[in-house]
This record gives C-alpha cells, sequence and structure tokens, in this order.
C-alpha cells in the first residue's frame, strides 16, 4: 500500500511507533527529576536555585515535555530537551513533505526551499530587532550585543520556526538518495564525475568549517553588520548540505577512509545508547561537579582531560543503565503489543512501511538519529511509485 493524504489508519500508526518509541526513557527521566532533584537542594556542594529546580518545574510542567510542545513554552522541566518538542514538531508534519514529494519532486523541493528560505530570512530579521549575536553565546557575548541570552534562548535558539531548514535538507537529501537508486559499489560510486566528486569535498569542507569558525569576527567585535546577519541567516543552512553532502558520498561510494571509519562496528553499541545519553547527561554533570571541591583550578591540559573522560564514562554508564533497564524492555513489549507473531512481523517488514527504521531490527538508532537524513532515506524511498524504482 502507497500512503495517501487519507490513510488514516496508516498515519495513526506512524505518529504511535513514534510516540511508543520517544515515551518509555522520556517519561521515566521525567519521573527521576520529579522525586530525585528535591533532594539535592540540601547538598553542601550543590543548593540548587529556587524557580530553576528540576523537581519542582517538574511537577508543574511535566505534561508540556509529555506532549512535545516544551520549545513554544519556557520548557522549565529538563530544559535541555527542548530539542525533543523541536523534532517532534517537524516529525509530526514530515508527511506533508513527504507525499507532496511524492506527489511531484520539483514541487516538493520548491515548497521546502520556500519554507528555509523564509525560516532563515525570519532568523535574521529577529536576530537583528533585537541585536542578538549570530548564535547562542552564553557568557562570551562581546559587549556590542545583547547580554541577555536566556531571552535569545527563549525567544530565537529553541524555537522551530528558526530551525526547520536543516531539517527540511535531510528529507530533500532522503529523497535523492531514495530515488537515484541503491548504493553503489567503490567501482560503480555513481555518475558523478570526478571533477564533481572533488569539488563536492572542497565545498564541504568549506563549508562546515566556516559554520563553525565563520563566528570569528562576531567574537572579535568586528563591525560587520551584513556578514553577520548573513552569517545567521545561513551558517546552519551551510551545515546540513555539508553533512549532506558526506552522507551523500558515503552512500555512494565515493566517502574513502571517512566511510571507513564512520561506518567501524565499534559505534553500534554506542548509537543504540546516544539518546538515552542525550536525556541523562546532565545528571552525570551534576554528580561529577557535586562530588568536586570547589573552586576547581583547572591547571593545564590533563586536568581538563580528567574531567572529559569522567564526565564521557559516567555518561555512558547513565546511559547505558536507561538503555538497558528503560528502552530495551520497553521495545520488547511493544512488539509483544503490536506484533504478537512472527508471521505478523514479517508481513509488516514486507509491507511498504514509511517509518521503518533500523530501531525495530535492533535498537542501533535512536530517535536522533532517525530523524535526519537516513530516516528520511528509508521514508521517500518506501512511498515512492513503483514505476521509479530501479
Amino acid at each position: 500500500m502507497i500512503p495517501t493524504w487519507y490513510s488514516w489508519k496508516y498515519w495513526s500508526e506512524f505518529y504511535r511507533h513514534r510516540l511508543l518509541r520517544l515515551w518509555p526513557a522520556y517519561l521515566y527521566v521525567i519521573l527521576l527529576s520529579i522525586i530525585r532533584f528535591p533532594v539535592l537542594r540540601y547538598h553542601e556542594n550543590f543548593p540548587l536555585w529556587g524557580h530553576d529546580d528540576f523537581g519542582v518545574e517538574c511537577s508543574k510542567h511535566w505534561w508540556e515535555n509529555a506532549l512535545f510542545i516544551n520549545a513554544f513554552t519556557d520548557g522549565r522541566c529538563l530544559p535541555w530537551t527542548w530539542y525533543m518538542g523541536t523534532e517532534f514538531t517537524f516529525f509530526a508534519i514530515s508527511p506533508i513533505f513527504l507525499l507532496l514529494l511524492k506527489r511531484s519532486a520539483l514541487l516538493g523541493i520548491a515548497i521546502s526551499a520556500i519554507i528555509i528560505i523564509a525560516s532563515s530570512v525570519s532568523l535574521a530579521v529577529e536576530t537583528s530587532r533585537y541585536n542578538f549575536p549570530p548564535t547562542q553565546l552564553l557568557h562570551f557575548i562581546p559587549q556590542n550585543f545583547n547580554q541577555d541570552s536566556m531571552l535569545y534562548h527563549s525567544l530565537i535558539y529553541v524555537r522551530p520556526q528558526y530551525r526547520i531548514g536543516p531539517y527540511l535538507m535531510g528529507l530533500i537529501t532522503g529523497y535523492i538518495l531514495a530515488t537515484d537508486g541503491r548504493p553503489q559499489r567503490k567501482s560503480n560510486s555513481g555518475s558523478l564525475s570526478t571533477r564533481y566528486k572533488y569539488m563536492g569535498w572542497i565545498l564541504s569542507v568549506i563549508g562546515g568549517l566556516w559554520s563553525i569558525y565563520g563566528l570569528i569576527p562576531a567574537l572579535q567585535k568586528s563591525d560587520w553588520p551584513v556578514y553577520q546577519v548573513t552569517f545567521t541567516a545561513m551558517h546552519r543552512i551551510i551545515w546540513a548540505l555539508s553533512i549532506s553532502w558526506l552522507i551523500y558520498a558515503c552512500q555512494k561510494g565515493f566517502g574513502g577512509l571517512l566511510n571507513a571509519f564512520l561506518s567501524m562496528r565499534i559505534f553500534l553499541p554506542l548509537s543504540s545508547a546516544c539518546y538515552a545519553l542525550y536525556l541523562g547527561h546532565i545528571y552525570a554533570i551534576f554528580a561529577i561537579y557535586m562530588s568536586s571541591s570547589f573552586p576547581i583550578h583547572y591547571d593545564g591540559f590533563i586536568t581538563l582531560l580528567n574531567y572529559y573522560w569522567k564526565h564521557l564514562s559516567l555518561c555512558y554508564f547513565i546511559a547505558i543503565s536507561i538503555l538497558i533497564c528503560i528502552e530495551m524492555p520497553a521495545l520488547h513489549i511493544v512488539k509483544i503489543l503490536f506484533y504478537n507473531s512472527e508471521q505478523q512481523m514479517q508481513a509488516e517488514a514486507k509491507r511498504p512501511e514509511i517509518i521503518r527504521t533500523r530501531e525495530e531490527d535492533g535498537l542501533h538508532s535512536s530517535p536522533i538519529h532517525d530523524s535526519h537524513i537516513i530516516r528520511n532515506n528509508n521514508v521517500v524511498r518506501r512511498i515512492r511509485p513503483k514505476s521509479r524504482r530501479a
């Protein structure tokens, strides 16, 4: 079955699958914050601050996170999870773009491009209106910019309307990969000439570096208003283009050593825990600093490296604990409830499935990764007309 605008059952399964994938670990972390954080305010090294106490705020606003609308509110319950609300908003409207691409590639890409441009322009306008820096700089804001970093965070940084551009770039890249045939071997690495491949890599590297280091003039208080507006509007889109080229090149067989490195099997277990890592990393940070003597003296690279390994190790310990104790059991329960026999599961695998991702086949993916190009590649490939198959 190829889904249409009126495939209500199909789309209900589409959203059900996503919610059941996200909720277990997310709700567990919210509950843990409500129970555990109020105790921490009495810790001698870590007296929690009034209205930012996650235990207090989550007991009031947990439902905003559970409904994934925290990107549109103050987001005081687990403020680092603003991306969950933003990404789920994009996921909720993604069928519109997928069906437009299915109907007409030109129409779908044109509408996506218009929205990307509108998002970038509105971001530049709002940033200039409040004299904000090109991106969030926290405590390193130069004096010539608005110093209210929290206002920038709430008005600009977390809002979905200013971040939809890279997501749509992922959809378009996935569509190109899905309609351009299967992955190519190195010996038959697509139809691009060597000149275009080199050009793509050079532009990708330059764009990626500019997206990061193009902020230097703003940090140096340079009076370049046109450049700063351009950087504000374009740096996330250019970064998305750079990553899109990387994925396209690796998928088509001319990723070289970079593809070999990124495809190493050692990353599979680490990527399985990345969603839990994202949700629980703040607990590791609190635990480490609560057990440290203040003030902390950074007397060299060794001290920084020591704290780095402490954070990384404890973050993954917490993430793997959440993965094993919450995520994996919940996913298996979902499979039992909705795929109650092996025959049904096999039939589900053969059916054109718009949200068939690797997470159903071994937990080697995460909601964060699934929201980007690789998932969108699978999505569009499932819904393209039969006449366009290779």
